[in-house]
């Protein structure tokens, strides 16, 4: 057993011995894109039985496909809240502006690409 396997919890004990033993399967899930990227694909072999719930799935994901969990992340918060949680709609900026306070600032997070210095 190595460090690593001896610092996680007993669930994924093994994994590193499995994906040594099932390097294809797990390349295959690894490399997934259609109809299935490895955020909704099964897991090889018996990690889908031991990672039955979507947080372990995560934690796998994680450890795999970094570039991946934001996927992962809105497919449970959609399946297990509010679908609302996750779309995203446009700031209406005179909504915004009816709310605020003279006391309170208003403060805007913004994704890369997006100036909103016009519509102010």
């Amino acid at each position: 057993m190595t460090e690593l396997e001896k610092a996680l919890p007993e669930v994924f004990t093994g994994i590193a011995n499995g994906v040594q033993l099932n390097n294809k399967e797990w390349n295959r899930w690894f490399l997934s894109v259609k109809p299935s990227p490895p955020e909704s694909a099964q897991l090889p072999g018996e990690w889908e039985t031991k990672c039955e719930d979507r947080l372990k799935k995560m934690i796998v994901l994680r450890c795999f496909r970094a570039d991946r969990v934001n996927f992962a992340i809105r497919n449970y918060v959609e399946a297990n809240m509010k679908k609302e949680f996750i779309e995203n709609r446009p700031t209406n900026i005179k909504e915004v502006l009816d709310e605020a306070r003279e006391t309170e600032p208003i403060i805007f997070v913004l994704s890369p690409g997006v100036d909103p210095t016009d519509t102010l």
